[in-house]
C-alpha cells in the first residue's frame, strides 16, 4: 500500500512540475501540424476527385467511407462493372487512406422497393450474396480474383444504412423485419466466407431516431427535431399517436435487428448536440452487446437554433471524436469533405472544407487529434465535456466548455504544458499556467502528452 502511495505521489508531483510554456510563447505549431493518416480518425463521403485525397490524409484522417450502389456494379444480372470502384479504392489506397465501403441494394432488376429506398429487398438473396462475395474477394488481397494492386486489403464492409424507416431516402428499408435480418445476415455470411477477417458493420441508426428512443424509452427530457432545407422541421411529439406508433415499430425493428443480425460492430449516426452522444452510444451498445462506431458524425448542428462559427466547428470535431473513442469504438467518420454535399439544413455547415475548398477550423482539430493519438492511446471521459487521452508521452486533458474547464480545475493543479484556444477561426491561442485565464467559452488543452505537438 505504502509503495503504491509513494509511486502515485511521485507521478502526481512529476505531472505538476512539468515545465509550463512561458506566457507569450509562439504556439503557431498547433496550427501547422503535418500528421500521418491515423486509423482512429475518419471521414465519410470524400467525393470522387482523387486530387483531394492527399488533403484528407494531410489532415491526419486515416479511414474514409464511400457508398456504392448495386445498380452501378451489376446493371444486369451477371454483368459486373468494377472499373469506377477500382479507381476510387486504388486512389484512396495510394493516398494512405483505408476504405470503408457501404453497399446499397438498388439494382432495379434485383430488388423490390428500390424506387423508395436505397436498401431494396432482394428478390433472390443468392444474387445479393454473390455480389458481396465478389466485392470482398476482389479487394481482399489474398491472391484469388483480386482487382487492383493495393497496399492493404479493404477490411470494412457495411450494409443496411439507416434501416428503421421506409421513408428514409438516405437508406431505409421497406420490407419486413424478418427480411431485413435475412438481408443483413446473407451479406455478413458472404463477406466472411470470402475473407473471415473483414469487419462487417451494421448500417447506422439515425441520430433523430436515437434521440427519440432516449425520450420515449428512457425518459430523457430534451427536444428532438430536424430542420429541412425549405425551413420546415420534424419535431418529436409524444402526444402524436401516429408518431409514437411509428417510433414503437422502429424500436421493435432495432431490437430485432441487433439481437438477430450477424455483425461485428453496430453504428450510431451522431449529429445535433454533442453532449447527447454518450447516451446514444450506450443505448446502441447495450442492445448490441458491442461498442458502436459512428459512420456519420458532424457538427455544429443548426437544428436547434445554433449558428456556425469556426470555434464551434473546431470544438465539434474534438468533442464528437472523443465521445466515440471514449465509448470504446474504433472511430467516428466525419460527414463530408466539402460544403455542398447533399444534407439536411442542420448539417449544411459540418463539412471540413468551405465552398472554395479552403480549410475550415475543424481540419486543424483533426491534425491535433491525429498528432496526440498514438497507436496505444486511450480516451476516458472524466466529466461532461472533459476528456483525458492517455498517450505514451503522458496524459492530455481536453476541456471543451466552461463546465469542462470547471471540472478540470476540480481535479487539482493544471498539468503543464497548457494551452487555451480562444478562437479557432483566428487561431488565437495562449500558453497558460492556470485554468483561470481560460474562462469563457474556450477550449483548454493540458498535459505532458502535448509534447507530441511541440
Amino acid at each position: 500500500m505504502l509503495r503504491g502511495f509513494v509511486r502515485a505521489l511521485a507521478v502526481s508531483l512529476a505531472l505538476a512540475t512539468q515545465p509550463a510554456l512561458a506566457q507569450g510563447t509562439d504556439v503557431g505549431r498547433l496550427w501547422s501540424l503535418t500528421p500521418a493518416p491515423n486509423p482512429r480518425l475518419g471521414l465519410a463521403f470524400p467525393g470522387k476527385d482523387p486530387s483531394l485525397y492527399g488533403r484528407i490524409a494531410g489532415m491526419g484522417i486515416g479511414v474514409v467511407r464511400i457508398g456504392v450502389g448495386w445498380k452501378w456494379l451489376e446493371p444486369e444480372a451477371g454483368e459486373y462493372r468494377f472499373k469506377s470502384l477500382d479507381a476510387q479504392i486504388a486512389a484512396l489506397d495510394a493516398a494512405g487512406l483505408v476504405p470503408f465501403v457501404t453497399l446499397e441494394a438498388d439494382a432495379p432488376w434485383a430488388v423490390d422497393h428500390g424506387d423508395r429506398v436505397k436498401n431494396g429487398t432482394p428478390r433472390d438473396l443468392a444474387d445479393w450474396s454473390a455480389l458481396v462475395t465478389r466485392l470482398v474477394e476482389r479487394y481482399d488481397m489474398d491472391g484469388t480474383e483480386d482487382g487492383p494492386a493495393l497496399s492493404r486489403p479493404v477490411r470494412f464492409w457495411q450494409v443496411a444504412n439507416e434501416p428503421l424507416s421506409d421513408a428514409n431516402k438516405s437508406g431505409g428499408w421497406a420490407g419486413s423485419d424478418a427480411d431485413l435480418v435475412a438481408f443483413v445476415n446473407a451479406a455478413h455470411d458472404a463477406a466472411k466466407a470470402a475473407h473471415p477477417s473483414v469487419t462487417f458493420v451494421l448500417g447506422g441508426i439515425a441520430s433523430m431516431n436515437l434521440d427519440a428512443f432516449l425520450v420515449t424509452r428512457q425518459g430523457a427530457d430534451m427536444p428532438v427535431q430536424q430542420v429541412w432545407q425549405n425551413g420546415t422541421k420534424t419535431v418529436l411529439s409524444t402526444d402524436d399517436a401516429d408518431m409514437m406508433a411509428s417510433l414503437d415499430a422502429a424500436y421493435d425493428r432495432l431490437e430485432t435487428l441487433l439481437s438477430e443480425g450477424r455483425y461485428d460492430l453496430a453504428d450510431a449516426h451522431l449529429y445535433g448536440p454533442e453532449d447527447r452522444d454518450p447516451a446514444r452510444l450506450a443505448l446502441i451498445g447495450e442492445l448490441a452487446g458491442t461498442p458502436a462506431l459512428s459512420s456519420e458524425c458532424g457538427g455544429p448542428s443548426l437544428d436547434y437554433g445554433g449558428t456556425y462559427s469556426g470555434q464551434e466547428h473546431y470544438r465539434a470535431v474534438l468533442w464528437r471524436n472523443l465521445n466515440v473513442l471514449a465509448s470504446g469504438a474504433p472511430f467516428c467518420l466525419w460527414f463530408g469533405l466539402g460544403e455542398g454535399l447533399g444534407s439536411t439544413f442542420g448539417n449544411s455547415r459540418v463539412q471540413l472544407l468551405d465552398p472554395q475548398l479552403d480549410d475550415k477550423p475543424g481540419t486543424h482539430a483533426y491534425r491535433l487529434l491525429s498528432t496526440i493519438l498514438d497507436e496505444k492511446a486511450t480516451v476516458t471521459r472524466l466529466a461532461p465535456a472533459l476528456f483525458e487521452v492517455q498517450t505514451e508521452a503522458g496524459p492530455v486533458r481536453i476541456a471543451l466548455t466552461e463546465a469542462g474547464i470547471r471540472a478540470l480545475a476540480d481535479l487539482g493543479p493544471l498539468m503543464q504544458p497548457a494551452l487555451c484556444i480562444r478562437d479557432a477561426e483566428t487561431q488565437e491561442t495562449d500558453a497558460i499556467v492556470s485554468a483561470a485565464p481560460c474562462d469563457g467559452y474556450a477550449i483548454l488543452l493540458s498535459g505532458p502528452g502535448l509534447s507530441r505537438v511541440f
